[in-house]
């Protein structure tokens, strides 16, 4: 989490493009070479995602290429949309060392509920960098139909999976362990 800002001077970089973290660091880069900052609003994920990369391709002048990519995916945004049973609820978690975390809609991980309109299992979970802390016990409590597992093991090499944390009792008495709709997204 620390800039090496030797380094990043001895590249001489033309732009220098950050994010989240490295906010904190913005007033010292901009002094190395321009910098942007392409931060996500993550209660206006899509809007905010889309001005990021305008102002990108903008740079190279790619702005007619970038509007189109931005077309395909708000297109398969639709077709998921479509999809979509509005009748079901789903459970967003991050899973970290044994730990499991929830996160809500407008949270870092809400796009599947504000962009895909999967409707939360439970509204009250409050927007946070790290989620909330939740058990076992939890996701059974609140049932639901669909359960989003982001494995944050696989990042940082931890020996633990989210299947193994996952693999109870109380889990497998779900409707998402019974009709197999907890989904592995790709942590990446």
């Amino acid at each position: 989490q620390q800039v090496d800002f030797e380094a990043i001077n001895a590249l001489k970089p033309d732009l220098i493009i950050i994010s989240g973290r490295q906010s904190k660091f913005y007033d010292k880069l901009k002094e190395i070479a321009p910098t942007l900052f392409v931060g996500l609003d993550n209660a206006n994920f899509l809007s905010s995602f889309e001005n990021n990369v305008l102002s990108v391709a903008k740079l190279y002048g790619l702005e007619k290429e970038a509007l189109e990519k931005i077309s395909d995916i708000k297109n398969e945004i639709e077709k998921a949309k479509s999809i979509v049973d509005e009748d079901k609820k789903a459970l967003i978690i991050l899973t970290n060392s044994n730990k499991i975390s929830a996160f809500g809609p407008q949270s870092r991980f809400g796009i599947i509920h504000d962009v895909l309109g999967i409707n939360a299992v439970d509204e009250n979970i409050k927007v946070g960098t790290h989620g909330k802390s939740i058990n076992s016990e939890f996701i059974l409590e609140k049932n639901p139909d669909y359960i989003f597992v982001i494995d944050r093991n696989i990042i940082v090499g931890n020996k633990e999976r989210a299947q193994g944390i996952l693999d109870n009792a109380l889990v497998a008495k779900t409707k998402a362990a019974q009709n197999k709709k907890i989904i592995y997204l790709d942590p990446e």
